[in-house]
């Protein structure tokens, strides 16, 4: 009687332990398989358009300030882009690994977002104040430290903001919309900006550039100040790995990214991405400007390029949900781009064909960066649950390296390019440098899309998997 009391007993109690267990696995489900409100969405999209209002300056229109307003030599400028943007993309991983190991009231990647995105502002306007009568030496000097105060804190915010992408919900879906409505906002900022662009540095300056360009950048940054300030305030972090504040050992870090094969695909596309858009952004300035008729070509050029980049942003939820996986969709998207870049070599600014074709590559820019952008986290959640390890700030980090190491490569290759072919800084461009300029806008680029594409099909977390995978964490109650 007394060992069937005691089995009776034994079963009772590990019924109570299954059933306590099921309820915690409920509890964290709810806690972290969360759909956000309205006003958390736009909460945490404000944080892109806060950061284009001033980056897209730097990204856009910094060489051509440094050669034209500026005064400073082409070569020097290509020597800054290559040594400051690889600066920048080393220390990516540093930060990053910072980030997962802070812990406080607003978790790891707030106070990160706010310190960030404030010093940025400010750091920028430095970035665009002009000194044309100083010497070289000093021109140069004062290129270089302001440039790399300006990434530093960029990458202080747009790592940590990375990284809140996935630490808002555990929902694969959710995570998509999150990043199409970033990447709404993101596109509205560079929309803005690159319109008004020209004709604030030309109104505000009264006609000179030097204070054309500080007054414009001034501008954008107290406009961005409200914007960084709701996403560093207004968004809640619900997903993080139970030991958060403690120190990861780099061994178990980059584990967590070498046998990470979904992530390592992930940095190569993020790689020829960063060549390739970073590239051209900074290539359309001298096409729109020596290939088109100046200011109009670029101002449409940028509202075409960001309106239909937008649709695609508001699109891709809808690719993933009809396709149920993120790479393929992606995959098709760059295709098409490639497919469009390539056309554009054929076509003169202005005209319809061109105007039509910077459609297509800009929608396909915005659904591409969009689902991009929410398959990181999901890679983020496959390390875990594989190697027991959560490093969101770290592999976002590496995610940035590849980016920005790109961007290094493709604007410092632009600044020799143009070097080489002679360039005249506001004058008669020779033909070589012009057919130049035209392959590093179409050609170059499409190629580099066909590779991102090319990738991708082998990625292969689709949405039933992300489900397995989450299940699989919840079970062993590693999230909090």
């Amino acid at each position: 009687m007394t060992g069937n009391r005691e089995s009776r007993g034994g079963k009772i109690a590990a019924c109570g332990q299954e059933r306590g267990g099921r309820m915690r696995e409920e509890q964290i489900r709810q806690q972290t398989d969360v759909e956000l409100s309205v006003k958390e969405r736009l909460c945490f999209a404000f944080g892109d358009l806060g950061y284009q209002c001033v980056f897209f300056w730097v990204s856009s229109f910094l060489m051509i300030f440094y050669t034209d307003v500026f005064i400073i030599p082409a070569s020097a400028v290509s020597v800054l882009m290559l040594v400051v943007r690889l600066y920048d993309a080393v220390n990516d991983p540093i930060i990053g690994s910072m980030m997962d190991r802070t812990h406080g009231r607003m978790g790891r990647y707030r106070p990160w977002i706010l310190a960030g995105g404030l010093g940025l502002l400010v750091s920028v306007v430095f970035m665009f104040w002009a000194h044309p009568d100083w010497s070289d030496g000093g021109k140069i000097l004062y290129m270089y430290v302001t440039y790399i105060v300006v990434v530093t804190f960029s990458t202080m915010f747009y790592m940590a903001y990375m990284a809140l992408n996935g630490c808002i919900s555990t929902n694969s879906m959710e995570r998509a919309r999150a990043s199409s409505w970033r990447m709404v906002m993101s596109y509205a900022g560079m929309l803005a900006v690159g319109y008004a662009a020209p004709y604030m540095i030309g109104s505000l300056g009264g006609g000179n550039a030097v204070y054309g360009y500080l007054a414009s950048v001034l501008v954008c940054g107290i406009v961005a100040v409200p914007l960084i300030l709701a996403t560093g305030l207004g968004t809640h972090e619900v997903v993080c790995s139970r030991g958060t504040g403690e120190r990861i050992p780099m061994r178990q870090q980059w584990n967590a990214l070498l046998k990470n094969r979904p992530m390592l695909i992930l940095l190569v596309c993020m790689t020829a991405h960063g060549v390739q858009m970073n590239g051209r952004m900074t290539v359309a300035t001298y096409y729109c400007t020596y290939i088109g008729t100046g200011a109009a070509v670029l101002a449409i050029f940028n509202l075409l390029n960001s309106l239909a980049a937008v649709a695609g942003c508001v699109a891709a939820p809808w690719l993933f949900r009809v396709t149920g996986h993120k790479g393929r969709a992606s995959s098709a998207v760059l295709f098409i781009c490639a497919l469009a870049m390539a056309g554009q070599y054929f076509t003169t600014p202005p005209g319809i064909p061109f105007y039509l074709l910077v459609t297509v590559t800009g929608f396909c820019y915005g659904a591409f960066s969009s689902l991009m952008f929410s398959m990181i986290p999901d890679a983020v959640d496959y390390a875990q649950a594989e190697y027991g390890v959560r490093v969101d700030g770290f592999l976002n980090a590496v995610a940035s390296f590849g980016f920005k190491a790109g961007g290094a490569v493709g604007t410092s290759l632009i600044g020799l390019v143009l070097s080489l072919c002679g360039y005249v800084a506001g004058g008669q461009q020779s033909a070589a440098c012009m057919n130049a300029i035209n392959l590093m806008m179409t050609v170059l680029p499409g190629l580099l899309c066909l590779l991102a594409a090319l990738c991708l099909l082998g990625y292969t977390l689709d949405r039933k998997k992300q489900n397995e995978i989450i299940g699989k964490l919840v079970e062993r109650d590693v999230l909090r």
